[in-house]
């Protein structure tokens, strides 16, 4: 278009009313717009500098972190449970492990001591390995084999093994009452469920009517060991004994699992009477140090445990040999 025309037909539209006004407001708009969009470059160059200081810091190599451990400590007695537990909580066996604890180490004296005790889950448990601990060797090592929710299992394993710690498994000699040994480790795993069937009523390990629901579950499993093992009525300790000594007194196995309950069953009664025997239960396996090396027959045992007791727990130790109608000098 030739230069003439447009000048024309330029000033023919300013000579239209507004058109120039307009203009002028659009103008306005466009550079109001525009320092908005300065403002908002601005933003976006901040955040994408923050966002690339972010990205740079994930790459950084994570430290190392030891997984949680939960301590049990019941007065001055400290135990650790290891979080390898397939299908629970760590946290969660602690808690109930704890509960478990509590019924059987208050009745442990001050002055009795033993090396630290680590609780971990391992397929081949129950067992205590007294070498102790590979990555602490003044460490204890318990082994359990519960999975899952089965709290009264987790009970009975731990307490069973928990009262040969208290007994002074690792100290005793070479004996004849190695089935006595067992049947008290037996007799602390009942006396336990029955304790817990009671306290978790209003006490569980955690809170929540779950848990409560839990209480009846620990009897049950002590119940249907009764129901197998116990004494028929009206058969003593003593006549059972006269006829299985042979047999029991032979080392550990699984084939006298059954006796030992038997034995546990027997003498649970005392015990739930009278539930500060437990602290005449540390006293076993203690002898004299001359005889450290000595062969004890089972009524030389029960012997050198009541001399080992302080006065007040020794009729309990005549009242145990009067059950196995043996007797001790």
């Amino acid at each position: 278009m030739p230069r003439t025309t447009v000048f024309l037909f330029t000033v023919a539209l300013g000579a239209i009313p507004g058109f120039v006004s307009r203009a002028d407001d659009t103008a306005a708009e466009l550079k109001k717009a525009a320092v908005e969009l300065r403002e908002a470059a601005a933003e976006l160059k901040q955040a994408a500098a923050e966002l690339r200081k972010v990205l740079a810091e994930s790459k950084k190599p994570v430290p190392e972190t030891k997984p949680v451990e939960h301590w049990i400590t019941v007065g001055h007695l400290k135990i650790q449970v290891r979080p390898n537990f397939s299908d629970a909580f760590p946290y969660t066996v602690m808690k109930v492990l704890q509960t478990a604890s509590d019924q059987l180490l208050p009745h442990v004296p001050q002055d009795h001591t033993f090396p630290p005790l680590a609780v971990e889950y391992h397929a081949t448990g129950p067992m205590i390995f007294y070498e102790r601990s590979r990555e602490d060797p003044s460490t204890i090592v318990m082994r359990l084999s519960s999975k899952g929710a089965f709290w009264a299992q987790y009970v009975f394993q731990y307490s069973h093994e928990l009262c040969h710690v208290i007994q002074n498994a690792q100290t005793q000699g070479p004996d004849e009452a190695l089935f006595f040994y067992e049947s008290l480790s037996h007799l602390a795993s009942h006396y336990v469920l029955r304790a817990l069937a009671e306290t978790w009523k209003t006490a569980p390990p955690l809170p929540g009517e779950g848990w409560t629901g839990f209480a009846p579950r620990m009897r049950e499993y002590s119940d249907a060991l009764v129901a197998k093992h116990q004494l028929p009525e009206g058969r003593t300790l003593a006549a059972w004994f006269a006829e299985q000594r042979e047999t029991v007194q032979k080392q550990r196995s699984s084939d006298l699992r059954p006796a030992y309950e038997t034995i546990a069953l027997a003498l649970l009664p005392i015990f739930e009477k009278e539930p500060d025997n437990w602290e005449a239960v540390t006293f076993l396996g203690r002898r004299r140090s001359e005889l450290k090396d000595k062969n004890f027959t089972f009524e030389e045992v029960l012997a050198e445990w009541r001399l080992a007791c302080p006065e007040r727990h020794r009729p309990l130790v005549d009242r145990i040999a009067a059950e196995f109608g043996v007797a001790i000098k």
